[in-house]
């Protein structure tokens, strides 16, 4: 029998905790909304039956969440409230600019007629025509370039170098939310490194190595390096 939050024991408040779970995409076991459930169903088994054979009802699960919410708007130095910040502030993260397509490719399946392009440039390889690609898919057009330029930059007409340039210079450079290591991480950790007492590097190469890396960027950003 449900309590009211005012009557929660500590011990109500370890179990509410405990009961809180974390749910990812495009995995099993997964989770739907309701109005998915019918479509899912066997013949002769119903919602009824499996909120029956969980010891569920609707009405519960939504006043366990509601009391929940409650509790860490309460509580808010408790790992409850926490998580529920953490997991909010990761949705508007998410949500609050477009993916690249390289980590949009689990944002939902592809279409057969995709799928049977994407194998078909595999086969191809460096035969295949990137230029043209039709897809209704956002996603698929540039991935495919990307899988040709990185394989097989030599097929690029002046067009697809350019893009392809342009795409790793905004990559390490300039799209800050999308990148996973830079080119001014890769170099601050071989210097870091190179001043730890085991570093491996002299003072003449740590030298070396930053006036490397200002010419890495000039090449890389010459509007920057402009009288």
């Amino acid at each position: 029998m449900l309590k009211p939050f005012e009557q929660w024991t500590p011990e109500d408040r370890r179990k509410a905790w405990r009961s809180i779970r974390s749910f990812k995409c495009n995995q099993s076991p997964f989770v739907c909304g309701w109005s998915n459930v019918p479509d899912l169903l066997s013949p002769g088994l119903s919602i009824d039956d499996i909120l029956a054979k969980m010891q569920l009802s609707e009405a519960e699960v939504q006043v366990r969440h509601e009391m929940l919410q409650e509790y860490a708007a309460r509580e808010p130095q408790h790992a409850l409230h926490q998580f529920l910040e953490f997991e909010a502030a990761e949705t508007r993260l998410r949500y609050s600019r477009p993916l690249d397509p390289d980590e949009a490719i689990y944002d939902g399946f592809f279409s057969g007629e995709d799928e049977l392009l994407m194998h078909q440039v595999l086969q191809a390889g460096p035969n295949f025509d990137w230029r043209t690609v039709r897809s209704n898919d956002r996603r698929v057009e540039p991935l495919i370039f990307r899988y040709i330029a990185r394989n097989f930059p030599e097929v690029l007409d002046e067009d697809g170098k350019k893009r392809w340039e342009d795409y790793c210079r905004a990559r390490q450079l300039e799209h800050v939310e999308q990148r996973k290591v830079t080119l001014d991480q890769v170099f601050s950790y071989e210097l870091r490194d190179s001043m730890e007492p085991m570093g491996n590097l002299s003072e003449a190469q740590t030298k070396e190595l930053a006036r490397w890396q200002d010419r890495v960027r000039e090449v890389l950003m010459p509007h920057n390096y402009e009288s």
